[in-house]
């Protein structure tokens, strides 16, 4: 019997709570038999530097470079090889609808924010759930803690 999942895609955007959405996806992958993969897309800042006549291509190049990091220590902390690890650069919503179709993904996971905490899938998430050509799993974000009073 085929897999019912058998591409499981985890679109992140690396900041803090991408621990907690490959948690719940590696969760899922593993009850479905199914291969995990990530991905990350990095948005060009091409259209600013344009207007404001600026060459942010060396700026660019360190934020791709450093997002490349970021996913390989993920990548290693989850268990998911270097080749299911793929860095793309555009706008999020296409980006991810379209790496969705090119490989066939089953599931996509991503992670929710209420209206309060933006990100950079918040903002796409509704363009990305109603155009997916797969099931797409939104993984709500924990409830931040109380605040710390800084210590003296």
């Amino acid at each position: 019997m085929a897999t019912l999942y058998q591409q499981v895609l985890v679109a992140i955007d690396l900041g803090e709570e991408a621990r907690h959405i490959l948690e719940r996806a590696r969760q899922i992958s593993e009850r479905v038999s199914g291969e995990l993969s990530i991905l990350h897309v990095t948005e060009p800042g091409t259209l600013y530097a344009e207007v404001m006549g600026m060459d942010l291509s060396q700026v660019q190049q360190e934020l791709y470079t450093r997002s490349q990091q970021r996913l390989a220590e993920l990548g290693a902390q989850f268990g998911i090889p270097a080749e299911r690890l793929h860095l793309r650069s555009g706008r999020p919503a296409t980006q991810i609808l379209q790496f969705c179709k090119e490989q066939e993904v089953g599931l996509l996971v991503m992670g929710s924010h209420d209206q309060r905490h933006l990100s950079l899938l918040g903002s796409n998430a509704n363009a990305v759930l109603h155009k997916a050509c797969c099931d797409v799993l939104a993984i709500r974000m924990p409830e931040p803690g109380p605040a710390t009073p800084a210590a003296s």
